[in-house]
């Protein structure tokens, strides 16, 4: 059945309504307002039973997207676009919503800390946090598709509302898999158990990247895009406004490029080069791991979009040493990475 593509306030016209009702009152009394949308649920679908199923669904999937926001807040602004992912690096790095509370569980960065450490949190964790909302997530979509079976009325809006927690539920499967690959990724690199959480790793990000792909195959059919501010997580884009299909691809690379680089061995006999100046090494993997060339240098121009046969496209490169600047005042360096760049000066991260 063709659908006629809506404008926000069609679509989300029950959003709007809701959002009007409590924006500058939220603390209503909370039997009343039960009654208030089942009545007016049931006279937008004509079926009392679905009107119940639905409004299960709302309050069952209602703090999923909140509780990831809380856990990640990637970007650090209101802009923040959840269901776009984020790579590997960006959920490491993820230190939450400071002023709002994690209940009974510790931040990522901390959780990485621990399994660095072979330390067991005496919280729970995010990924056990993750698994509470996840299961959230799964009973709302099932509560929708029971409403949307029953409805006698308004049936594309129905749909759209399953689609809706169908989507939620993809959301948080995706990062479900991404932080158990970043846990996994984190004891294989610190030497736990190698080859197992190698595996691991990579059985989960491949389920991320799978599941990301059932969500761009759902929004394909149901959303025009994803959003229209600019793209920061999980990279930036110039297409704006942008669509899932528009990631997916990043996601796929990601995947390529971590299943590439653990196929690779360290060969330990490299040691740094102790050299004056500004010395480099080049890795032929890129995670830093597996050393091939020394060199030194006084510059960091360098242009490699062409890399050469040998480099390949899967490297990475570490620079330590000084720069003398051509004049006094502030100094600005310029980078272009897709793995993402730390800046040290006397091992005081600066960026």
């Amino acid at each position: 059945m063709a659908v006629t593509p809506l404008i926000t306030y069609q679509r989300d016209a029950l959003w709007f309504e809701a959002w009007g009702r409590y924006a500058w009152n939220p603390y209503l009394d909370r039997s009343s307002e039960h009654k208030y949308w089942l009545d007016r649920l049931t006279v937008k679908f004509e079926n009392k039973n679905a009107a119940k199923h639905f409004l299960s669904s709302f309050e069952l999937g209602a703090d999923v997207l909140p509780a990831l926001q809380r856990l990640l807040w990637l970007g650090h602004d209101n802009h923040t676009v959840l269901s776009a992912g984020a790579k590997l690096w960006h959920l490491e790095n993820a230190e939450g919503i400071p002023f709002l509370p994690l209940k009974n569980s510790i931040r990522i960065p901390e959780y990485l800390r621990a399994l660095k450490n072979r330390k067991t949190p005496i919280r729970d964790n995010p990924i056990e946090f993750l698994q509470k909302k996840r299961a959230e997530a799964q009973n709302s979509l099932r509560e929708a598709i029971l409403a949307t079976s029953l409805v006698s009325r308004n049936q594309p809006e129905a749909l759209s509302y399953q689609n809706d927690a169908l989507a939620t539920s993809l959301v948080i499967d995706f990062y479900y898999h991404k932080i158990q690959a970043t846990k996994f990724k984190i004891q294989y690199e610190n030497n736990i158990d190698t080859e197992k959480n190698k595996s691991e790793f990579l059985t989960h990000l491949e389920n991320s990247v799978d599941t990301f792909r059932e969500l761009t195959d759902l929004t394909t059919k149901t959303y025009e895009s994803l959003s229209d501010v600019p793209a920061k997580h999980p990279a930036k884009l110039k297409a704006c406004p942008y669509h899932w299909r528009d990631i997916l691809p990043i996601f796929e690379k990601e995947l390529e490029i971590y299943e590439n680089e653990t196929s690779r061995t360290l060969d330990s006999s490299f040691f740094k080069p102790s050299l004056k100046g500004l010395a480099g090494i080049w890795y032929s993997d890129p995670g830093l791991k597996i050393p091939v060339h020394p060199y030194a240098t006084n510059t960091l121009r360098f242009d490699w979009s062409n890399p050469s046969e040998e480099m390949g496209r899967n490297w990475s490169a570490r620079w330590f040493g000084f720069l003398i600047p051509i004049e006094s005042g502030t100094v600005i360096m310029y980078c272009e990475s897709d793995r993402g760049l730390t800046v040290k000066s006397e091992d005081k991260v600066l960026l």
